[in-house]
């Protein structure tokens, strides 16, 4: 037990001697800086053995216990001066402290029993002054550091300082204070390098910290787009932690920093002035973030009036964001209208405003800056030395701009801090039922203190519940402030939205900006509209805008890359989207398929029509002598070619195109295949030798059989071709339109149904010339001819066309040939005979159907035969030489009608008796030759006798 306390002593020991030392080191320091004050004549401050400062302005009053306080009063003046220009404002902070003080010991729920002291400095924005003060409200050997000259008494322990509201200052301030473990709460000291707890544990803030700011202005950055922007910070605790966490939020946006800029209390007018220039040189970069405290950003903003450097919006962090009197001053108004600034949400004491306004400025004496700053904000004194400066009234107050201004409603965040401490010490003192521990104010435990206040929840002035979050900082809320120009010589800063760690950023009103309604581009290349994609040249934020290619879009603005449209979409005129082009091919409502369908269906009508005739005129001689089995065959696919007509003007599909061709082909093959059965027939009949006998397979159902091989043939190539390169639907793709062909691959397929059909059509030539001498209507080879010539030439003429067209003209040139053949094998085989059937009757003869021409040949000639007859006939009568033949007379046969059949037998039963007679003449003139001969030699005999 001896031990571990002979250790804790030996601990005691060595962190006082540390303390010391400390203290020591800087009480050399202020003094080395106070003798460099006096050499340079320098107004700052002088050292004194008690520390007290030449601004010696203190507002003090003893209690139980004393909360420090450390103000800004003043700010650092021009050419080193510590302490210069007064601000308007600081008396009414200070005011807010003495207010939150009297109002903790007016209640009873608040410390009961215990009376709370404050002792508050100016502490002029200077680190080395701040220090000089903070040093007052640290205990020395169980005594407090000096103040007022009152080093002779002993003073009531200060247990936290409210303060300060710099960053710089609060650093060096929290880094003393943290030896000696007082708590510190700041009202306005944002510096994010007062959030680390291991080197400032007993810094705490009513503030959020400035990672927050950093992020509003990234937020900011991201709503208006702006990719090029000029950073301006001072080169303090403040500054330099600001930009690095504005730094690393916009960095994810892909923004520019054009340039960063410091500045500093050592920053000559020299260089205040180039960098004034070189901001107004580069116009690209419209925003100017600041981190920046007053009296550095009010140097830069004297030079941008002098330079009239207009056209840049302005993002004020919380130092100078909503200070009217920093932006009002010099016509700096001019340059920084339409700035935004971020502060900090307040609020409104209702009871604090009640305060303010019974307040008298002349008789008020307990804050001995309250006079002279109020005085400051009306432009009169109180004092009778200043005999140019108007008197004051005596109504002045606070009172009114604490209630419109938002940076007077900074006093809530020093009430929040007063209430900070006074509940902490509350909990720490165990208060309840009216009395507090007052025995723990003897040996103070700092540490538990500094827990109990971190700890604290209790109503906020702006209305929310103020807690300091994970006991570190409070929760981050924002006002978003607009300046405005109300009037010539009027601005001030409007609300026009805020921004929460929940929320984001919400803006509700209108912005005036500095360029008027519209938002600054700040933008280092301008936006690439949609149509448009970018390529970054250096650095990334600037970039040249590129047309996209043909066929390709982006909707987007700033692309990176154009999307191709799918097959069957083009782009819009301004290339921002794929627009589905419409499918073109001739629908059955076109008029084209309306008039081919039209044509095709009369021509159906029409073949129909000749079908009906030639069945109901059968049995007449005309029609017999058109073998009219083959003949109804070539009706049937006459109407097939028509019917080919509406399969063509059909949408297409991949079994449309193969059924075209297949169904056409097969159509076409059919009708020449056919005229060859027929022609081929008649041939065999007619030009067979006489002693032949009856020529075979001439049935109906062999002449079928015949069709169905040659058909049979051009099936299977079609069947083939379809097999090994079937015809697919194919897409092209025009300017405006996606049109539906079909695609047949190689030209294999098509060239070998091609020659297929021409040689049958020029086998169906040959038989058809053969044919050319028959009599009467079997006599068709004319017409055979005239029909084979055309569906050669259709079949030449198609496929090229077919297959190389567009659609409509492919569909026009296999709809024309397809009803231009049938057509025409329908009138020059079928329409001479339909003539003689309805409008001729009388030549619907046997006769007729021979008609014999005169000097035909031997074999085969009727005539011939008919003579033959005739001499057989008279054979008996008498000699040869008394036979009257009249060859001039045609073979008469019954009038009885006849089918082929029997037209051939009795062909057969007059080639036979041809054959008799022929005999019959040989014997006649070998009898002839015969009695010549004896004649001759009569004739000898004759003349011997005559000589004789």
């Amino acid at each position: 037990m001896t031990k571990t306390h002979n250790l804790m002593s030996v601990m005691f020991n060595i962190r006082e001697i540390y303390r010391l030392f400390v203290l020591q080191t800087l009480l050399i320091q202020i003094s080395a800086w106070n003798e460099y004050s006096e050499a340079t004549h320098l107004p700052g401050f002088t050292y004194s053995g008690n520390f007290i400062s030449s601004h010696d302005k203190v507002a003090f009053e003893s209690g139980d216990v004393i909360f420090g306080g450390l103000f800004a009063i003043h700010i650092p003046g021009e050419n080193g001066q510590v302490c210069g220009k007064r601000q308007q404002l600081a008396g009414l902070w200070v005011e807010s402290m003495l207010y939150a003080v009297q109002n903790v010991n007016d209640r009873d729920d608040i410390l009961p029993g215990v009376i709370v002291g404050y002792d508050i400095k100016d502490d002029c924005s200077d680190p080395n002054t701040a220090l000089e003060h903070a040093l007052s409200f640290i205990s020395v050997e169980g005594k407090e550091s000096c103040s007022q000259n009152d080093c002779g008494e002993m003073r009531p322990p200060t247990v936290g300082v409210i303060g300060t509201g710099a960053s710089t200052t609060s650093v060096a301030v929290a880094d003393l204070l943290g030896l000696f473990h007082i708590p510190q709460v700041s009202y306005s000291a944002t510096s994010t390098l007062l959030s680390d707890k291991m080197r400032f544990p007993f810094f705490l803030r009513t503030m959020a910290s400035d990672n927050n700011q950093a992020r509003v202005m990234a937020d900011l950055t991201a709503k208006y787009g702006w990719n090029y922007v000029i950073i301006l910070h001072t080169k303090d605790d403040y500054g330099i932690p600001g930009i690095e966490a504005l730094k690393a939020e916009l960095k994810p946006l892909n923004v520019c920093i054009e340039d960063i800029y410091e500045l500093s209390r050592h920053t000559t007018d020299y260089e205040v002035m180039e960098i004034v220039r070189k901001m107004k040189y580069t116009d690209k970069a419209e925003v100017i973030f600041t981190f920046c405290l007053k009296h550095d950003i009010s140097r830069v903003l004297d030079e941008a009036v002098k330079q009239d450097l207009t056209g840049r919006t302005w993002i004020a962090s919380d130092s100078w964001g909503d200070s009217i009197q920093t932006v009002s001053t010099g016509g700096r108004g001019s340059i920084v209208e339409g700035m935004l600034g971020i502060v900090p949400q307040g609020g409104v004491d209702d009871s604090f405003t009640k305060y303010l306004y019974s307040l008298e400025i002349n008789k008020y004496t307990r804050n001995p800056w309250y006079k002279d700053t109020l005085g400051d904000m009306n432009n009169c004194t109180t004092s009778s030395n200043k005999p140019n400066t108007q008197r004051c009234h005596g109504n002045e107050t606070f009172a009114d701009v604490y209630q419109k201004r938002s940076d007077c409603q900074r006093s809530s965040f020093v009430i929040d801090a007063v209430y900070a401490l006074a509940y902490g010490l509350h909990d720490y003192l165990e208060c309840w039922n009216g009395e507090c521990n007052l025995d723990r104010l003897q040996h103070m435990d700092m540490e538990e203190f500094l827990i109990s206040v971190r700890n604290v929840t209790f109503p906020g002035t702006n209305g929310e519940v103020f807690y300091f979050k994970n006991g570190n900082d409070p929760v981050a809320d924002y006002a978003i402030s607009n300046l405005e120009r109300i009037s010539e010589n009027k601005i001030i800063f409007n609300k026009v939205g805020d921004w929460s760690e929940t929320s984001g950023l919400n803006l509700n009103s209108e912005i005036h900006w500095s360029s008027g309604n519209q938002s600054p581009a700040s933008r280092c290349s301008s936006d690439c509209l949609p149509g448009f994609y970018k390529v970054t040249a250096t650095p990334s934020c600037c970039w040249t805008c590129i047309k996209c290619q043909a066929n390709h879009i982006s909707n987007v603005t700033n692309s990176a890359t154009c999307t191709s449209c799918h097959p069957g979409q083009r782009t819009s005129d301004n290339q921002t989207e794929c627009i589905t082009m419409p499918i073109k091919y001739i629908p059955l409502t076109h008029p084209i398929s309306i008039t081919f369908n039209i044509t095709a269906g009369l021509c159906l009508l029409a073949t129909a029509a000749v079908f009906c005739i030639f069945i109901k005129k059968s049995n007449t001689p005309i029609v017999k002598a058109t073998s009219i089995e083959l003949s109804y065959c070539l009706l049937v696919f006459i109407a097939l070619c028509y019917a080919n007509v509406s399969l063509v003007l059909q949408k297409p599909s991949d079994f449309i195109c193969n059924a075209v061709v297949i169904s056409v082909g097969i159509s076409f093959s059919a009708f020449v295949g056919t005229l060859i059965t027929k022609t081929n027939r008649i041939s065999r009949i007619f030009n067979r030798k006489l002693s032949a006998g009856s020529p075979s397979y001439l049935s109906i159902k062999y002449q079928i059989l015949i069709i169905a091989s040659i058909v049979g043939i051009q099936a299977i190539i079609q069947m083939l071709w379809v097999w090994i390169e079937p015809a697919q639907l194919h897409l092209s793709y025009s300017k405006n339109m996606t049109v539906l062909e079909c695609n047949y691959g190689s030209y294999a397929g098509p060239m070998a149904t091609v020659v297929y059909v021409l040689i049958l059509a020029l086998y169906c030539s040959y038989l058809a010339f053969r044919i050319r001498k028959l009599p009467g209507q079997f006599n068709d080879s004319k017409a055979i001819f005239f029909s084979i010539l055309t569906t050669a030439l259709v079949w030449v003429s198609f496929f090229p066309a077919y297959f190389k067209s567009g659609d409509k003209m492919r569909i026009i040139v296999c709809s024309l040939a397809l009803i231009l053949n049938s057509t025409i094998a329908l009138s020059s085989l079928f329409v001479p005979k339909l003539w003689i059937i309805l409008f001729e009757p009388e030549k619907n003869k046997r006769e007729s159907t021979l008609d014999f021409k005169e000097g035909c040949s031997t074999q085969g000639s009727l005539e011939v035969a008919n003579f033959s007859k005739f001499q057989a006939t008279n054979h008996t009568n008498g000699p040869i030489h008394n036979a009257s033949v009249n060859e001039k007379t045609p073979l008469k046969i019954a009038d009885s009608d006849i089918d082929e059949e029997t037209f051939q037998k009795q062909m057969e039963e007059l080639q036979n008796e041809l054959c008799i007679a022929e005999e019959r003449k040989s014997n006649a003139l070998s009898r002839v030759a015969e009695l010549k001969r004896i004649l001759e030699e009569l004739e000898k005999e004759n003349d011997s006798i005559y000589e004789l």
